[in-house]
């Protein structure tokens, strides 16, 4: 009898152990922002980058099944370089992102280039509309991106802050239409596919500051990436929303490590830096800017010799 005891709670302790360990899942969601441009890096003193690069061969490593990797925009130089531009794109779809919130750097090379470049809605952000050639505003990213993780379903939202075309000429500002911030945030988390998901993301290009009062209004939102002040944010909690944000040049990577346990969401976040003179380059990538420097080299030399 003391036999078949001991047997019985043996069972029911491991049982009640399963089913902890059985509601319980983990996603790692990985974020960049501002890259502004570098696909190569640089040991300049005043200014050291890694480049993509050298953040390449350690995304190339992450297991995708359950890891997320966004980016909050910015990506492109803040002049003209579309041959640049094609390679950090095609760069950013075979590292296997997830999603690209579009900044107002990706402007740099014009709006019909942009709108050229989101062929395979990878480019994203909701509240933004573009004038195309025919002379019809487009919207880049009509619906919210829902993406299943490792048993946990996370709603990706992205936002740009008007506020960031500013200082923009007439000719980007006339040929963009952006809807509030406040007003188009309301109408994806309504969304049942976003209001129904375990997690929802928000990928906000802005200010910090603007950031702080969304995520004080949206009480439904779980995490807030902030990119284009290039701030470094470790993690604050405004409202019910952990806000973060990597800083610029593409230095760092941020980890945002969530647990799902009883419905209940608990974050942890760390940064992970990259060293241009110590840390390997990504093979493919590096091919690609040795082929970038030989192009621009014998566009000087067709220049020079005409």
């Amino acid at each position: 009898m003391k036999k078949l005891l001991i047997i019985i709670i043996f069972i029911s302790m491991a049982a009640v152990i399963f089913a902890r360990g059985s509601s319980e899942k983990k996603i790692n969601i990985y974020y960049t922002s501002s890259l502004n441009g570098n696909l190569d890096g640089c040991d300049c003193k005043g200014n050291p980058r890694s480049g993509l690069v050298k953040r390449a061969v350690y995304l190339r490593s992450l297991d995708k099944n359950n890891s997320l990797l966004l980016e909050a925009g910015d990506i492109f130089d803040v002049y003209e370089d579309k041959l640049l531009s094609d390679y950090i794109l095609e760069s950013y779809l075979d590292l296997g992102y997830d999603a690209i919130a579009v900044g107002d750097q990706e402007f740099s090379n014009g709006k019909d280039f942009l709108l050229e470049s989101n062929q395979t809605d990878l480019l994203r952000t909701n509240n933004l509309s573009i004038l195309n050639n025919s002379e019809i505003f487009e919207q880049i990213s009509d619906k919210p991106l829902v993406i299943s993780k490792n048993g946990i379903s996370i709603a990706i939202l992205s936002i740009i802050d008007p506020e960031t075309f500013r200082f923009y000429p007439e000719e980007i500002i006339n040929s963009i239409q952006i809807e509030d911030p406040e007003s188009e945030l309301k109408k994806l988390l309504s969304n049942p596919e976003v209001s129904n998901s375990d997690l929802r993301v928000l990928i906000f290009h802005g200010s910090v500051k603007n950031a702080r009062a969304l995520s004080s209004k949206m009480t439904s939102l779980n995490i807030i990436i902030v990119g284009h002040e290039q701030q470094i944010i470790d993690g604050e909690k405004t409202g019910n929303a952990i806000i973060v944000s990597p800083g610029g040049e593409g230095n760092l990577l941020g980890h945002l490590e969530v647990l799902y346990q009883n419905n209940k969401l608990i974050f942890d976040n760390n940064f992970i830096s990259f060293d241009y003179m110590k840390d390997p380059d990504d093979k493919i990538i590096r091919a690609r800017i040795d082929e970038y420097t030989q192009i621009m080299k014998n566009r000087l030399e067709n220049y020079n010799s005409q």
